[in-house]
């Protein structure tokens, strides 16, 4: 059996790396999702420690499918019974491409029925949900008649980390600020610095990297409500993950932001994540930085959420600053106007910030 584990749009190669560090063998790698063999073990280790992933699913059958009573049966058969319990609320997600079956509202209301079915032999119209159960979320998807049925194991997207109680306007994904981190701060022991944090994910996503504490090591997951699930062998990896976390070394990671209450929000966030101990953050006027030797990454704004700025001060500044031959630096903006300031060098890549289409941008050091 199989896990397709999905991610943001591109970040497949970093998720296979991710995979490949975690001992796993990932494998028909695309643009937004990857595949690798599983077991139990695997299923649960993997939500719990991936920085990544969106969503980790299970393939339960795949199979050529061709009319809607051929996909009934055919999902009536599978071991529904392992995982769904009586009442819980089924929710059925479908794609289809180049097949004959094409219209996906029809394959949704079919599998579900027959999910019904698998679980009751009652009539689908017999089912009462549950409000107190948890979600049962399947995707199907159907390309060229072939029919593949997944069960979602992380429930909500694995981005929406356990420490997130309170939020801020414009955030940035947290897989994709990590991703940003693990490909940017090399050196766990420079300073690091966010000067734009009011999202605060930067920070708190390079304390726990740095620290090593899993990013799904406090919160829920779809299979804890499954029937065949295992909590020795949960508590077991949660147990393992637990000891591996740094708690005796000190790292120097700041956050600053000119709106306070921001920071306030950043800092319950850090004591949810059992990080403030290690981000230091402060309300500072971005303009007031100047000549520092420091590693940056950052996330400014760029005028789609966040208006009250002139965007070509603050990217001017920026530009001043990375002419620091001392400034390490990284920052991720959708900002067009930017390319018409540029006075140093960058590499630069493109990536997506939920539907922002965003520019990498990296300083470019003269040989």
């Amino acid at each position: 059996m199989k896990l397709l584990i999905t991610c943001p749009f591109w970040l497949s190669s970093i998720l296979s790396s991710e995979l490949k560090f975690l001992w796993y063998k990932p494998y028909d790698t695309f643009q937004t999702w990857i595949f690798c063999d599983w077991d139990v073990s695997s299923v649960y280790s993997i939500n719990i420690k991936s920085r990544i992933a969106n969503k980790v699913y299970l393939s339960l059958w795949q199979a050529s499918i061709d009319t809607f009573d051929t996909l009934f049966d055919f999902v009536n058969w599978l071991p529904f019974a392992k995982y769904i319990q009586a009442w819980q609320k089924i929710s059925v997600t479908a794609s289809s491409k180049n097949s004959k079956l094409s219209s996906t509202p029809s394959i949704q209301s079919i599998v579900t029925k027959s999910i019904i079915k698998n679980i009751t032999n009652a009539d689908w119209s017999q089912w009462y949900e549950n409000p107190q159960q948890s979600e049962f979320e399947i995707y199907v998807f159907i390309q060229d008649d072939l029919c593949q049925i997944f069960l979602n194991t992380s429930w909500n997207s694995l981005h929406q980390r356990w420490y997130r109680t309170q939020t801020a306007e414009a955030p940035i994904k947290e897989n994709v600020a990590a991703w940003l981190i693990l490909l940017s701060w090399r050196k766990f022991r420079s300073n690091f610095y966010d000067p734009f944090c009011w999202s605060w994910t930067m920070c708190i996503e390079a304390a726990m990297i740095a620290k090593n504490i899993p990013p799904g090591i406090n919160r829920k997951f779809a299979f804890q409500s499954f029937l065949d699930f295992d909590p020795s062998l949960f508590n077991k990896i949660k147990e393992d993950c637990n000891a591996k976390i740094f708690k005796d070394k000190k790292y120097q990671i700041f956050g600053w932001d000119i709106d306070s209450p921001t920071i306030d929000i950043a800092i319950q966030n850090a004591k949810n994540a059992w990080v403030y101990d290690t981000i230091k953050f402060e309300t500072k006027d971005f303009f007031s930085l100047s000549e520092l030797s420091w590693h940056m990454l950052s996330n400014p704004p760029y005028g789609k959420r966040l208006q009250d700025f002139d965007l070509n001060q603050i990217y001017s500044h920026i530009d001043k600053l990375f002419s620091n031959p001392d400034l390490t630096g990284w920052f991720i903006t959708s900002y067009e106007g930017f390319a018409t300031i540029i006075q140093n060098h960058y590499k630069n890549r493109l990536i997506f910030n939920w539907s922002d289409k965003c520019i990498f941008y990296t300083k470019q050091y003269s040989s």
